[in-house]
């Protein structure tokens, strides 16, 4: 769950929600931080293999990696959509309430 069990600024358990205090509302940045990073990372990865050239032809035991590129990247780019959206959540909801 969460590094520390206790918010740093009311001193309060944080049980239900781990990137935003319950009762002061303050954003666990050390928390936050790498949903935004690996957002940004899935979706780089997935713009990377979504731009690919990749020939469909199906060879019998051929490159299966080529032509699984671009269900990775959507995969990939729906992963880090839904990271960035909890961060920004998170956020948003820590700099609203202050």
């Amino acid at each position: 769950m969460a590094d520390k069990s206790i918010c740093s600024r009311c001193g309060k358990k944080l049980e239900e929600r781990w990137l935003v205090c319950k009762f002061c509302h303050q954003v666990r940045w050390q928390l936050v931080q790498p949903y935004y990073l690996w957002g940004i990372v899935f979706l780089v990865f997935a713009w990377w293999s979504l731009t690919q050239k990749v020939i469909f032809t199906f060879p019998s035991f051929g490159d299966i990696l080529t032509m699984m590129l671009p269900i990775l990247g959507a995969v990939f780019g729906v992963i880090g959509v839904v990271m960035l959206i909890i961060a920004g959540i998170a956020t948003l909801k820590g700099l609203s309430r202050k």
